[in-house]
């Protein structure tokens, strides 16, 4: 359902779950694990396992000796499994590789899995889904939407990397005129994303506070330049 604070449809018992549940990095995932207890995950799949689905489904994408890794559909396969299963992960592996071409699949089925991740909690899952957004891939492309779930992500869940992105789609639609107020209050608004995304320990936030540091010491439009400096890379157009 939509709550107001978004226009992304993120679900009610997003707020609170999206502090609990995160990308998990485990050994179990390890394409260096034996054959045999890859298969072991497979049966307890088949079972009803959802985290033994996303783990061989993992397995198939990265194992290197076995003849089987290569055949994408049985990834996509293991990996729909988990997502059916209730497993955030297995929905947004599933989206990244759709999106990429490395599994079938389209990019409103990417957006779909994303979103479905994103519903279950999985703040990395909003992320993409904020992202396609913008793009416009999978979906109607919606700077100003992607932006706001850009700032929700980076409010509520302490996202550093939607305070960067916030801040990022922010300098583009600033320099084409599409943000009310003056410059120095985009400016102002960019600052806090940026200062945040630092402080949520996202590196290029850090080296992006840096930079505006810089400027206001060594240019008459720090703003303006600043705002160069964080669309320059960009490869969507807000403008």
């Amino acid at each position: 359902s939509r709550t107001g604070r978004h226009c992304l449809p993120f679900s009610d018992s997003f707020l609170f779950m999206s502090q609990q549940v995160h990308m998990e990095s485990s050994d179990q995932s390890s394409p260096s694990i034996p054959i045999k207890k890859a298969f072991e995950y497979r049966k307890a799949c088949e079972l009803g396992d959802g985290k033994a689905c996303l783990y061989f489904g993992n397995y198939l994408q990265c194992a290197r000796t076995d003849t089987i890794c290569k055949n994408n559909k049985r990834v996509r396969k293991f990996l729909q499994r988990a997502c059916s299963l209730g497993e955030a992960d297995g929905c947004l592996y599933l989206a990244g590789m759709q999106i990429t071409g490395q599994v079938p699949g389209s990019e409103k089925e990417a957006f779909q899995n994303a979103m479905t991740a994103c519903n279950m909690g999985s703040t990395d899952a909003c992320f993409l889904a904020a992202t396609f957004t913008r793009a416009g891939l999978g979906t109607k492309k919606d700077c100003s939407c992607g932006l706001n779930a850009f700032l929700h992500l980076c409010n509520e869940s302490h996202h550093g990397k939607s305070c960067y992105e916030g801040a990022r789609s922010l300098s583009q639609m600033s320099r084409a005129g599409r943000m009310d107020g003056k410059e120095e209050e985009a400016t102002q608004r960019m600052q806090d994303l940026i200062i945040k995304s630092c402080e949520y320990k996202y590196e290029p936030g850090c080296v992006a506070l840096k930079e505006f540091q810089r400027l206001i010491q060594t240019s008459s439009r720090p703003g303006h330049d600043f705002a160069v400096f964080l669309s320059g890379s960009e490869k969507f157009n807000c403008e």
